[in-house]
């Protein structure tokens, strides 16, 4: 019957997505960002992926896109984490590599982001005095 899911099928769903977490966790350390899987609390999501310091990092690895329902739930999981840090959701694309995925975000994160940016290139700033 289409609309059911088998427990066998659950389990391949979920060992998918965990695989897609550890690869993308994995990737990122490798780019040097210290990355680690983050511990579920309950039924709180904050999020797959913690660390660097500002984001929420969400891991998806689906068959069918949905972004508006990927940006809902990282609006969530931001939200359960405290509300401060900028959300991303590391959407898998087939048959590429993990480098290759999708990173998205909505255009109001894609903002504060820029704007945080622009603060730490100003002339004075801690990240532009400690240039070479």
């Amino acid at each position: 019957m289409k609309g059911i899911t088998s427990t066998a099928d659950s389990r391949a769903i979920k060992e998918a997505g965990h695989r897609w977490e550890v690869a993308v966790e994995a990737y990122l350390n490798e780019q040097e960002l210290r990355v680690t899987r983050r511990r579920q609390r309950g039924r709180v999501d904050a999020g797959d992926l913690f660390g660097p310091d500002a984001w929420v990092m969400g891991c998806k690895n689906e068959r069918i896109l949905r972004l508006s329902y990927f940006m809902d739930q990282m609006d969530a999981q931001v939200e359960n984490d405290g509300g401060e840090r900028f959300g991303v959701e590391f959407v898998k694309r087939r048959g590429y590599p993990t480098a290759k995925a999708y990173a998205i975000m909505t255009v109001e994160t894609w903002t504060a982001v820029a704007r945080r940016i622009e603060e730490l290139e100003k002339p004075g700033s801690l990240r532009t005095c400690y240039r070479k």
